[in-house]
């Protein structure tokens, strides 16, 4: 899915209407004037406009600079009515939760009748049809707008809105910003039910309408032309190009706008449920800032186009329940026999005395009952007004208010305590719904651990909770919350982190995390304490005290600051990545890594013999992981401070010194040539090795016969048959081992007859992947043994995965990467603090897979 909505995404802003530099007036007036060609669609660019004005005027510009001839060639191949094959595409559909199937139905660029001859838009009369037709399809769970578009004639707007309208009335209809929605196109996109905008910088808005009328007269006339127009009227001919404007011309055109107005206005007042004084305030006829749109009520969230799909899912699932619901309500035969009686109301005037009846009891007619009391489980009794005397709209309501409670008791099966309470407040059937599963939400966790926490709602808005407000904090640090590190599987993380880009409670998370961004540390603090269950205190500094002691704070920074390492852990370059391998050790003990003897191939088995044992080498490779840590703290003078970035800084600094470990732990070990378990150095010439090379630069003729020694390499009269995957170089050697490794040919030096002829194919070319680090020319501090070795400028390695060589442990459960563990602070401070440890060892295991070349 997230592949379709980026091509959908993509294609929108492809569609996108580049400004143009507009002409002088003067060159305005006399085009317009004396070379305005009739080109097809040209009634598709008269009358009233409601479209971003620069757009408009780009527009304009688009046409001045077009090939008319070529244009009007084009025209005669159009058809009228809105309907351009070349263009045409069907709405696409995307699955959402629950499988519920979207259509998306695309409003990008300019918004005509008929799309415009001189540039891609949008066909307001075949977007009907799109609508019409997903509306009426029935695979279809509910649309998607998909907006990037400045508005564009009134003509077919108001049409085009009203067809959306209706679908909305049929199944859920969403708008979906990319970027722009302004005039027409917001005109549209109101009539959705919500509105929702992709970006921060997205415009919205520009509500208001534009007619253009020239006045050319004084121009004509410098030119020696007189316009003369014959008219029946006063206004037929209004605006002719040439000929004068008069006053009442003019009045026309203004009552002609205003007129359009009042409808573009009722139309956003109705959509968005604004009042007068709200629609006034954001109509000033310019786009808004996404964030200024949503206070101004034009616009209902921030949000990504799949949190979007998952919300849009949702409302159509909620939907089509309670179309079933109202559907099986309202068929008695749909109702359970056990359910349904024919006993009237009794009831005595004087005592007013009344029989309870059971839901889904007949009521006839001619009741006269001032209320009815309909009975509940557990004995419980809930009164249904009916006025003083029972007339056809009041057994109307006591009808639907029935149906809501027969809907209730199905829905909240299991949870009759709430049912009886949403019976008695008047809920509606989605809210009792809603209270059911949330109640029920600790039963579902406990047959499905991995099912997600439910939202805490213990703050004065449900929406904050813990992992909003972890979200907002690393928003605050700096941290994207859709960085690729926290999928990786790596270090200790929230569950909701980790989660995919999909997962509904994710996105819910993140969008909510936006809101909170901006709170202050001391405001952190108080919604922490809200968490807890506690009184919030009034001074500023019981407040950061009390937050200290309680756990929300403590936990909240704690997923801040392992959050901070990984992403700045993963994101710190690691060369040993692809030709170590790497391993999880349950403890700090020594580990044991036996060595298989290099032996012949498999021996022929005789009839009815017995295969010959492996031998295993009595020489075994063993290492210790060992814990590197570091400190960090968060006091109360940084609250005080709100001095976020100053502690962000502080554990992004402990991130890169734990990714330079492993690197460091590796290239001590190829510096050092230690001896392994057999007494002989990692890198030694002879018997036993042959694995280090001497007086070879690296070139062509050396990386080859350097290739074919590790190739050709026997132990025990055996050939390893290893292939090197690795070119490990320092910085010096860097764009040597990449121009050997990716030219596609060779240069042959020499002069004429004293070169032997070959081809100029790079033998090679990928043979080996290269990879250049410093540490090799530098030197490093081995981290183990804090032991320094030099590094030289012109050795080089080679290594292959084809057999082990160094093996990178972590010990098991920390997601082989670093994490922290906090702890309060003592003597007299008020704060958190945290260990960041990263428990990490590194050992080569074998010589067979490595070799070294000295210059």
């Amino acid at each position: 899915m997230p592949r379709l909505l980026d091509s959908i995404a993509n294609g929108l802003r492809e569609q996108r209407l580049d400004s143009l530099p507009g002409a002088t007036p003067l060159e305005l007036a006399a085009f317009e004037t004396l070379n305005v060609p009739r080109f097809a669609r040209l009634e598709d660019y008269a009358g009233i406009w409601a479209i971003e004005p620069r757009y408009g005027r780009s527009l304009l510009a688009l046409a001045k600079s077009m090939d008319l001839a070529a244009h009007v060639r084009q025209g005669s191949d159009r058809r009228a009515d809105g309907d351009e094959p070349k263009r045409r595409t069907e709405y696409q559909t995307v699955s959402a939760g629950s499988n519920q199937k979207i259509a998306i139905v695309p409003l990008a660029g300019p918004l005509m009748k008929a799309v415009s001859s001189m540039d891609a838009g949008t066909s307001t009369v075949y977007t009907r049809r799109l609508i019409r037709k997903a509306a009426a399809d029935p695979d279809v769970s509910a649309i998607l707008l998909a907006i990037d578009s400045p508005g564009g004639t009134v003509s077919g707007t108001a049409d085009l809105g009203a067809d959306i309208a209706a679908a909305d009335a049929k199944k859920p209809v969403f708008a979906f910003v990319q970027d722009l929605c302004a005039s027409a196109a917001f005109w549209c996109g109101s009539q959705a039910a919500k509105i929702y905008v992709n970006d921060k910088t997205a415009l919205v808005g520009s509500i208001g309408t534009l007619l253009v009328v020239y006045d050319q007269s004084e121009l004509a006339a410098e030119m020696g032309i007189k316009t003369l127009v014959f008219g029946t009227g006063p206004i037929k001919g209004a605006g002719v190009a040439g000929a004068p404007v008069t006053e009442e011309q003019q009045a026309y055109f203004r009552n002609m706008v205003n007129e359009t107005q009042l409808h573009f206005d009722a139309a956003v007042r109705r959509g968005r449920g604004l009042t007068a004084a709200q629609l006034e305030k954001a109509k000033s006829g310019g786009c808004y800032s996404a964030e200024e749109a949503v206070r101004l009520g034009l616009a209902d969230g921030i949000r990504t186009m799949e949190s979007v799909l998952d919300e849009l899912a949702v409302e159509a699932r909620r939907r089509s329940r309670a179309d079933k619901s109202r559907t099986s309500t309202a068929d008695p035969a749909a109702t359970p026999a056990s359910h349904r009686t024919t006993q009237p109301i009794q009831r005595s005037i004087a005592m007013n005395e009344q029989t309870p009846i059971d839901l889904g009891a007949n009521v006839p007619a001619e009741t006269t009952a001032t209320a009815m009391e309909v009975s509940l489980r557990q004995g419980e009794v809930v009164t249904l007004p009916l006025g003083n005397t029972a007339g056809a709209g009041d057994r109307e309501a006591a009808a639907r208010d029935m149906e809501r409670i027969a809907g209730i008791r199905r829905v909240t099966v299991g949870q009759e305590s709430i049912g009886a309470q949403a019976i008695r407040e008047g809920w509606s059937i989605e809210k009792a719904e809603l209270a059911a599963m949330r109640a029920g939400l600790p039963n579902v966790r406990a047959a499905n651990p991995a099912s997600v926490a439910p939202l805490i709602d213990r703050s004065r808005d449900r929406n904050c909770t813990h992992d909003v407000l972890s979200a907002a904090v690393l928003l605050r640090s700096g941290i994207r919350l859709d960085n690729r590190a926290f999928g990786s599987g790596r270090g200790n993380l929230a569950s909701w982190l980790q989660a995919g880009i999909n997962d509904p409670y994710r996105n819910q998370v993140m969008e909510a995390g936006h809101r909170y961004s901006t709170l202050s540390l001391l405001d952190l603090c108080r919604e922490s304490i809200r968490l807890d269950g506690r009184d919030c205190p009034l001074s500023q500094d019981e407040i950061i005290r009390t937050a200290f002691s309680g756990g929300t704070l403590s936990n909240i920074f704690t997923t801040n600051v392992n959050a901070v390492l990984l992403a700045g852990y993963m994101e710190h370059p690691d060369t040993t990545v692809g030709w170590t391998r790497e391993s999880e050790v349950p403890n700090f003990k020594s580990n044991e890594r036996p060595r298989m003897k290099t032996e012949a191939g498999l021996t022929k088995l005789p009839r009815g013999g017995t295969a010959d044992d492996m031998e295993v080498s009595d020489t075994a490779e063993s290492y210790k992981i060992a814990r590197y840590s570091g400190k960090l703290a968060i006091d109360e003078q940084d609250i005080i401070d709100d001095d976020l970035g100053a502690f962000s800084r502080v554990a992004a600094d402990m991130a890169v010194k734990a990714a330079r470990l492993r690197p460091d732990l590796v290239y001590a070990i190829l510096l050092a040539n230690g001896l392994l378990a057999d007494g002989l150095a990692l890198f030694a010439t002879g018997t036993g090795r042959g694995n280090l090379g001497s007086s070879s630069a690296l070139a062509s003729g050396t990386l080859k016969t350097a290739i074919s020694a590790m190739m050709i390499l026997q132990e025990n009269g055996v050939n390893v048959a290893i292939e090197p995957t690795h070119l490990i170089v320092p910085p010096s050697l860097k764009w040597t081992a990449f121009e050997l490794v990716n030219s596609t040919g060779i240069v042959v030096a020499g002069t004429a007859g004293t070169v032997t002829e070959r081809g100029n194919f790079n033998a090679l070319q990928n043979a080996v992947t290269p990879v250049a680090e410093s540490r090799l020319e530098n030197g490093v501090v081995d981290p183990d043994s804090g032991e320094t070795y030099g590094g030289s400028a012109t050795s080089w390695y080679l290594a292959s995965v084809m057999a082990p060589t160094v093996e990178v442990g972590y010990r098991r459960g920390t997601g082989k990467a670093p994490s922290a563990r906090s702890y309060p602070l003592t003597n007299g401070k008020f704060g958190i603090g945290w260990d960041v440890t990263l428990d990490i060892g590194a050992k080569a295991l074998d010589w067979r897979g490595l070799r070294k070349t000295t210059a």
